[in-house]
């Protein structure tokens, strides 16, 4: 698809209707995906921000594409996530110089995992929903700094998509039915999708343990046998789609 928000209203309608249009939290992904690869960038990561950052970057992950390594070592700061709770406006950032750095001095120690992983530069998107909901849209990879232009018209792309996001990931209350976790669903939805723990531990920055204790939790939950049947359980209670 095309990242980019041109000038002309028929523009900026059909994006406007691409976003209406996200069914789940897989299309979500794929809408992601679609603005990182047309960008050219590598890497990107969507985070919706839980007790001020505290936890690490796994606490915070909706979902990436950063490979496992980056996650562990964010998580090793002390302040995963240093100057990115500290804006409310877009940054861009670049690595330049020794690729290890003091795990006390957040920005230095992220950018030198990243450039570890290959990715050297990036974009990061403060965003906020319409529901109060803070988060953060990040892209990166090994490419030019993006110009105002295009961190203009990227950030538009992550306002919107995180303010659908979180109408999306919002369970239809019920005191009758399971209370799933944030967590247990997102888990059982990709399931639905046909991923497997290892893949959805790449998408969620979790452990492929951590994501088969939360399906084993949302089975039980839903008292479900197996997976599928937790699946089907869950879109008949519309608490996935």
């Amino acid at each position: 698809m095309q990242p980019a928000l041109k000038s002309s209203r028929q523009d900026w309608d059909w994006f406007c209707d691409r976003l209406d249009r996200l069914a789940n939290m897989v299309d979500a992904y794929d809408f992601l995906r679609g603005l990182t690869d047309e960008a050219g960038f590598r890497h990107f990561a969507a985070l919706k921000m839980q007790h001020d950052g505290e936890g690490g970057l796994s606490r915070q992950l909706i979902f990436t594409s950063l490979p496992e390594t980056v996650i562990r070592g964010y998580d090793a700061a002390e302040n995963a996530l240093g100057s990115a709770l500290r804006t409310a406006r877009p940054f861009t950032w670049q690595h330049i110089g020794k690729t290890t750095a003091d795990p006390q001095q957040a920005d230095d120690h992220g950018r030198a995992v990243l450039a570890r992983a290959g990715i050297r530069m990036g974009l990061g998107i403060p965003v906020f929903s319409s529901g109060s909901a803070r988060g953060l849209v990040a892209f990166g990879g090994d490419r030019p700094l993006p110009d105002i232009d295009e961190v203009g018209r990227l950030s538009l792309g992550a306002i919107g998509l995180f303010d659908r996001m979180m109408t999306l990931d919002k369970p239809i209350p019920s005191m009758s039915e399971p209370r799933l976790t944030m967590r247990e669903r997102q888990c059982l939805t990709w399931i639905g999708a046909g991923k497997t723990s290892v893949e959805i531990a790449a998408i969620l920055g979790l452990s492929e343990h951590t994501v088969n204790q939360y399906v084993t939790s949302g089975c039980q939950k839903l008292g479900a046998v197996n997976r599928a049947q937790a699946v089907a359980k869950a879109i008949r209670l519309r608490l996935i789609d």
